[in-house]
């Protein structure tokens, strides 16, 4: 049987649609709450929309030049709510650009590293029962560890419970090893 080279059409390896809809999502906050933004300083700053869309920029941004600074308690009101909720929805944005790149990265090196070559050491490395044969869960084992989804320890920690449960030593777990009845 041929290495599967990656190529197939059923591998996937793009950035999932989660990521893909939180960014989309928290663009499209961002832009709303832009628009709050600069309808409300149109309106009770008379500013011009350029003006306006400005303010709203130095304002969740938190460069806040003190070019405007509203006078009545509404506006101060409006500003409180408009800073915190405008600099949150900002940097929610920033953090999911983030880690829809950070997704993609990890996605490319777990491609990589799933279709990368067997050699002579590794087949060494993955035959941890050194019996010649790598099994399906010395090979989930192993890669689940270099892919970073799981570290050594949690498998052997998880290993040694099943060694424990396993009374009869057979390599399976049955009810009456949980203690089902």
């Amino acid at each position: 049987m041929k290495a599967d080279d990656g190529s197939a059409e059923s591998t996937r390896w793009m950035l999932s649609s989660a990521a893909s809809r939180r960014v989309a999502l928290d663009f499209m906050f961002l832009i709303g709450f832009t628009a709050v933004g600069i309808l409300y300083f149109m309106k009770e700053g008379t500013l011009s929309v350029l003006d306006a869309l400005y303010m709203v920029i130095i304002t969740i941004t938190t460069v806040g030049l003190g070019d405007y600074t509203p006078h009545k308690s509404n506006g101060k009101l409006f500003a409180l709510i408009f800073m915190s909720v405008g600099t949150y929805l900002l940097a929610r944005f920033v953090g999911s650009i983030g880690e829809a790149v950070a997704e993609r990265k990890h996605n490319q090196f777990v491609k990589e590293r799933l279709l990368k070559k067997v050699d002579k050491d590794e087949y060494g490395i993955l035959d941890s029962d050194r019996d010649g044969k790598i099994s399906q869960v010395e090979y989930l084992s192993r890669m689940l560890v270099e892919t970073g989804e799981v570290k050594i320890d949690r498998i052997q920690q998880i290993l040694e419970r099943f060694k424990q449960l396993d009374a009869d030593q057979s390599g399976f777990l049955t009810e009456d090893e949980f203690g089902i009845e």
